[in-house]
Parts: structure tokens; C-alpha cells; sequence
């Protein structure tokens, strides 16, 4: 399983989903996005976006763009990362092994 982080330095939310993935113990690499021409090559609907052997865990409609992310939470709040329960429940679902709850 490759896990990805991919990011958009003008967005501040993606080391907030790095410490998460780290409190999971999942082995992950990041992908920063700098331009509109990766943002459409990656499919990044924005920042941050976590793939499972390039899979968007969280899938959205939105067009690629350099953009910030917005989740929508189990209980229909906003937030710019996952909540990390849903988080745990979606690496699990795409197969990936985690080292710490």
C-alpha cells in the first residue's frame, strides 16, 4: 500500500494530517503540489489530500486546483483535515496496516 500526503503550500492544514498519519503509524510519502499544472496531473481537488495507491480516501468532486480542502465531518461540520476516526476507518477500509490507535 502506498499512502500519500499531498499538499499546497498556501494552504496550513497539511501538517496537521501529517501528525495524524504519524499518530497512526502509517509509513506515508508527500507530494507537494506547486502548480495548476500538477494540481490536474495529480487530480488534487486540494490541500490536503490523503491516496491510498492513488486513491483519494476522501473522494470529492471538485476540480483540481490549488486550493485548500474542506472536509465535511461525520457530524456536518466543516474542518480542513479529517476527522482522525474517519481517517483510521478509511486506511483500514483501503487495506493499509496501522501500527498505533
Amino acid at each position: 500500500m502506498a499512502v500519500e500526503l499531498l499538499w499546497w503550500a498556501g494552504c496550513p492544514s497539511h501538517p496537521a494530517v501529517a501528525e495524524q498519519l504519524r499518530g497512526l503509524g502509517v509509513p506515508f510519502a508527500e507530494l507537494e503540489i506547486v502548480s495548476e499544472e500538477d494540481a490536474a496531473r495529480e487530480r488534487f481537488p486540494g490541500s490536503p489530500t490523503v491516496r491510498v495507491d492513488g486513491v483519494d480516501l476522501f473522494p470529492s468532486d471538485e476540480p483540481p486546483s490549488l486550493t485548500c480542502r474542506i472536509y465535511v465531518l461525520g457530524d456536518g461540520r466543516f474542518s480542513p483535515v479529517p476527522d482522525v476516526d474517519e481517517l483510521r476507518a478509511a486506511l483500514l477500509r483501503a487495506g493499509c496496516e496501522l501500527t498505533s490507535t
